[in-house]
């Protein structure tokens, strides 16, 4: 069974969905900011998600099942899963230093996909201009970042003790910290899951390939403990 055509039927789409809405306005009254008072930013938030165009939310969706589609394309590309018969045997990689290698870049790119998207949003007027829109957000990303990359690391470091490398992706676990790591695994899955169809919703080019990337190493950490 090809898997290809899934990813390649969400690009079609999504780019079919930015072409067509592309020259749409973005708001149904261009000058909705003048009707809320200064200061007043849960008013600002209503009246911006009022005058957001029925174009430019299929222009959005649209935007973001592209990246999701090339996301998963790439990935496909590099790891050679073009069917389910080879999905069923991938393997980690052989060398530990390229999975934490791998892992730290992921997690640089997801922190960076995040400020990069709240720039986007500060470039669609989605923040009042009075408040510290920007400043905010950027503060905890940074300490988000921060925490995040520890426990990344923490969390590698666990699975791959004793691990014994190359092995089967989709390995049963067979010990308690592999069934740990499995638990883990699935959280965070279900999480970032969450995070890519959020971003879709919402036009976000920019998380969806951190997504998948998170996703694939979260797997290989997993697989990772179950082989030690």
């Amino acid at each position: 069974m090809k898997l290809i055509f899934l990813p390649l039927a969400l690009a079609i789409i999504g780019v079919a969905l930015v072409a067509l809405n592309f020259t749409a306005p973005r708001m149904v009254n261009e000058n909705w900011e003048t009707s809320v008072r200064h200061g007043d930013s849960h008013s600002y938030f209503s009246e911006f998600e009022r005058n957001r165009s029925a174009e430019s939310r299929r222009f959005d969706i649209g935007l973001g099942l592209t990246s999701l589609g090339a996301s998963l394309l790439a990935l496909m590309a590099v790891t050679r899963t073009w069917t389910v018969a080879r999905l069923r045997k991938l393997q980690t990689p052989v060398r530990r230093w390229a999975i934490v290698l791998a892992a730290n870049l992921a997690w640089f790119y997801y922190i960076l996909a995040t400020w990069l998207y709240l720039v986007l949003q500060f470039q669609r007027h989605e923040f009042p201009p009075w408040a510290d829109s920007m400043a905010i957000p950027l503060v905890g990303l940074s300490r988000f970042a921060i925490a995040g990359g520890i426990v990344v690391n923490v969390g590698l470091l666990l699975c791959l003790l004793k691990a014994k490398l190359p092995a089967s992706l989709w390995s049963a676990p067979r010990s308690w910290r592999a069934w740990s790591a499995t638990a883990g695994v699935t959280f965070a899955v279900v999480m970032c899951v969450w995070a890519g169809i959020d971003a879709v919703l919402l036009g976000d080019p920019f998380t969806p390939p951190a997504v998948i990337a998170v996703i694939s190493l979260l797997l290989v950490g997993r697989a990772c403990a179950s082989a030690a």
